[in-house]
């Protein structure tokens, strides 16, 4: 059930193919009277465990209760037990919890569809026109990374309430009012409601990454900094309220008034570390420094991405998780790779591990099996984000969820440059994947472990820049 009115405007259709495989055994002695041990291939536990795993996101159970009311609060869905039950008992509900980690009837699905297509009809439009003639920044060890803001105001895409492009200006001017009459000229009014502010893109960025900088200057450390668009703030957590007092004074020096927004107490933000051996490997995927420890889920990390650079052959991770590993890293209980390389600074977390030639990297990413989501393309560019956009998490521990992004520029562990969703996470999620529709977004860095739900992640774009320059696997065929 859509909890508010709907305009039906061109419905965006998704087709999937399910691929069904049944497997034989000829031979008398399959079921255990032979001698002989019958390996299994990668696909037959992995579907065992997707339909029970489906079964067990199809029960009314007080965690998929939780997930789905945060995922229908968020996109304007009726959130209530009855609704819950209804999606959950309906045709569709199979199939719609391997699209988006929630079951939705045919109707939420439609709503859902035509929304997200309005979304990738005009909010990459007006994002461009916001940013144009704006402020480009160049990024990464070798300022490979370009990102462009908006200096004459904000753009993010609300959907709690039904779809609404909000487009703030920061400023009066012609250029303003041409971009306004632009807009209107090519989005339904409708789906479109202008503000005013006080800063623009640009200025909050620049002021967010002022604060870190000074902070680091004065070694005072800031539990949480983060561009908040949608209130037109650089939200600051100080621990104590000392500290507070001693960088709003500096800062406020070299910004406006008004532009940061203290908050005194410790933050929750914690860095975030399936058991079943696979020959291939794929995103959301269990690791761990032992063959032990990634059998009995301990200490563990999960699979980002599957890279190539120069031949070889790596699979990506979080640079926190190898910080305190061995140089052998495990999966199913079998050795996979070996550390090639480690960041954990400003803009990234990535560890990059080598894998061993009796493995194979993919573009597969696990919601409920390991091959029923995969990456065919990757972002190249931070600028390509806006708030509001969709976006799924893999990740070893919580499994597959679904969500959007809340913020484009959020600190982690002290840290510039992460982006942040409204995802539920806990540890052990830690590497895990971002995509959606089949592109790359990003590396898991951390999320909330208590309060409110977020998560914090590593671009992609600035994951290849500060991890080494390798080129994500987005290929069909398995190497």
């Amino acid at each position: 059930m859509i909890k508010k009115g709907w305009k039906s405007a061109g419905v965006l259709f998704v087709s999937v193919l399910f691929l069904s495989i049944t497997i034989f055994f000829a031979t008398g002695s399959a079921y255990g009277n032979s001698d002989k041990q019958v390996t299994l291939p990668d696909f037959y536990n992995a579907n065992i465990l997707s339909e029970e795993e489906i079964n067990r996101q199809l029960e009314f159970s007080e965690e998929v209760i939780r997930k789905h009311k945060r995922y229908r609060e968020a996109n304007n869905l009726d959130s209530s037990d009855e609704a819950i039950k209804n999606a959950l008992t309906s045709t569709n509900a199979r199939e719609t919890i391997t699209k988006y980690s929630i079951a939705l009837t045919e109707e939420e699905e439609k709503y859902i569809q035509e929304r997200d297509g309005l979304m990738e009809k005009y909010g990459k439009l007006i994002s461009s026109m916001m940013k144009e003639n704006g402020v480009t920044v160049f990024k990464g060890p070798n300022n490979e990374i370009t990102e462009r803001y908006s200096n004459v105001g904000t753009f993010y895409q609300e959907k709690a309430n039904g779809l609404k492009f909000v487009v703030s200006f920061s400023i009066q001017s012609e250029q303003t009012d041409q971009i306004r009459k632009a807009i209107e000229e090519i989005v339904p009014p409708e789906y479109l409601e202008f503000r005013d502010v006080d800063f623009s893109e640009a200025e909050l960025v620049k002021a967010y990454e002022d604060i870190t900088t000074e902070s680091k200057e004065l070694s005072i450390t800031l539990e949480n900094v983060i561009v908040d668009i949608k209130n037109n703030i650089v939200e600051v957590q100080v621990e104590d309220k000392m500290n507070a007092n001693r960088i709003s004074i500096n800062s406020l020096k070299f910004s406006s008034p008004g532009i940061y927004k203290f908050e005194i107490g410790k933050s929750n933000e914690q860095p975030e570390a399936r058991t079943t051996k696979l020959d291939t490997m794929v995103g959301g995927l269990l690791i761990a420094d032992s063959a032990s420890n990634s059998t009995n889920s301990l200490g563990y990390c999960s699979i980002g991405t599957s890279a190539k650079k120069n031949g070889d052959r790596f699979i990506i991770t979080a640079g926190h998780c190898l910080e305190s590993w061995s140089s052998n890293i495990y999966q199913g209980g079998e050795k996979v790779g070996t550390e090639h390389y480690q960041y954990d600074g400003d803009y990234a977390d990535v560890g990059v591990i080598k894998v061993t030639a009796n493995k194979k990297i993919s573009n597969y990413v696990y919601k409920y099996s390991w091959t029923d989501g995969k990456v065919t393309s990757y972002q190249s560019n931070v600028s390509s984000l806006d708030i509001g956009d969709n976006v799924c998490l893999s990740g070893a521990t919580t499994g597959f969820s679904c969500g959007e992004i809340t913020a484009l520029n959020a600190n982690s562990s002290g840290n510039i440059g992460f982006i942040q969703t409204d995802i539920d996470s806990a540890g052990g999620d830690s590497g895990g994947t971002y995509w959606y529709n089949n592109v790359l977004i990003g590396i898991h860095t951390a999320g909330e472990v208590s309060g409110t739900p977020f998560t914090r992640f590593t671009h992609i774009a600035n994951a290849i820049a500060y991890g080494g320059a390798w080129t994500p696997f987005t290929s069909n065929t398995a190497e």
